[in-house]
């Protein structure tokens, strides 16, 4: 049986009902058990759950060990160490790979293309690639047909270009859930239909992909997150006009959580923010682990009714000292998030580092 016959996502318990009926249909059985799995899930404790649960042991279970034994064997000696995977039924609902850096390049394409083409993923919603390099796990991806179970997939390993998103998209109709992690992400040219939550790890690399976002490539989003920098903050030279097309709102109208993490011009960005068209839509917006200062919180108190519908407001790691961490919380409440602040220190925009205040004496 092809991992690609079943073509629905499995997002919901419905979902699986589905699933089950159709491969009990076909004889399989693992249909009979995630009937009887859900059956099960509706009775009562008693004595006609127990006898049912002890069936799903003494009968079932034994299918599901022999199907990860024989998908063991067939992925080959060794590959198990650096595989990890969650089962439900003698199906693959989740799967990471995590190769060393001495594992050869082909055998993480065999493997990789070995376990998406097995009946066992057929089921799998989420695949974790992000420990293996951009142009491998392209390669295993586009090697074989469409993956329409899988809902969530995370690429890239943040030291190498992502690449062009367009024909890994192809490959993956029914994706909800991305997250990308690296430089040179390339978002021209794609169609997620289903996408509704996007995550960026750019390490300073995002721009293009910020404006083609503002130019419509993800109108279903409901939930962006854009980290713009890694150990160092992103920087432009123009940073208003790179965010202007995503603040707009028209390119993500039914977006609700926006996240803009690790941000050199947060300051001034708070205040984009407050005068955008986006933010009255939005009921979650994170700035954590950003250059954010007392500047930045005063604008938020100036600007507080712009931001009093949101249910959360994630300051973490910024840069804000007690008084007006007091001062956010007693006009916020439980609605701001401050965790702990980095006190002590400050940003210089000409050697892009952080200097403590005590060696500027």
């Amino acid at each position: 049986m092809a991992a690609s016959a079943f073509e629905a996502p499995l997002e919901t318990a419905a979902d699986w009902v589905v699933l089950a009926d159709w491969l009990a249909e076909r004889g399989d059985p693992r249909g009979a058990w995630l009937q009887l799995e859900q059956h099960t899930a509706t009775l009562d404790e008693g004595p006609a759950r127990a006898r049912l649960e002890a069936r799903l042991v003494g009968e079932f279970a034994p299918i599901g060990a022999a199907r990860i034994d024989a998908l063991t064997r067939e992925l080959g000696k060794g590959t198990r160490a650096w595989i990890d995977w969650d089962w439900r039924c003698g199906l693959l609902t989740r799967v990471r790979i995590s190769p060393g850096l001495d594992v050869l390049a082909s055998l993480i394409v065999k493997t990789l293309t070995t376990l998406l083409d097995s009946s066992a993923a057929l089921a799998l919603a989420d695949l974790h690639l992000g420990d293996v390099a951009p142009a491998i796990a392209r390669k295993a991806l586009l090697a074989g047909p469409p993956r329409p179970s899988l809902s969530r997939l995370t690429f890239g390993n943040f030291r190498e270009p992502v690449g062009k998103l367009a024909p890994l998209a192809a490959k993956l109709p029914n994706l909800r859930e991305l997250e990308l992690r690296g430089p040179g992400i390339d978002l021209a040219d794609t169609r997620l239909p289903a996408l509704h939550t996007l995550r960026l790890h750019g390490e300073e690399a995002l721009d293009e992909a910020i404006l083609e976002l503002g130019r419509g490539a993800f109108t279903k989003l409901r939930a962006l997150d854009l980290r713009l920098g890694g150990r160092r903050y992103a920087s432009s030279p123009a940073p208003e006009a790179l965010l202007a097309g995503l603040l707009a709102g028209a390119a993500t109208p039914e977006l609700r959580h926006l996240g803009l993490s690790a941000v050199e011009f947060a300051d001034p960005m708070v205040q984009w923010i407050a005068d955008s068209a986006l933010l009255p839509r939005l009921s979650t917006l994170d700035l954590s682990d950003s250059w954010l200062t007392n500047q930045g919180a005063e604008t938020l108190l100036a600007r507080a009714d712009r931001f009093e519908h949101l249910e959360q407001i994630e300051l973490s790691a910024c840069h804000v000292d007690e008084d007006h961490e007091l001062a956010l919380v007693e006009r916020f409440g439980e609605r701001v998030t401050l965790g702990l602040q980095v006190h002590g220190m400050r940003w210089d925009p000409e050697t892009r580092a952080f200097i403590r205040e005590a060696d500027d004496d």
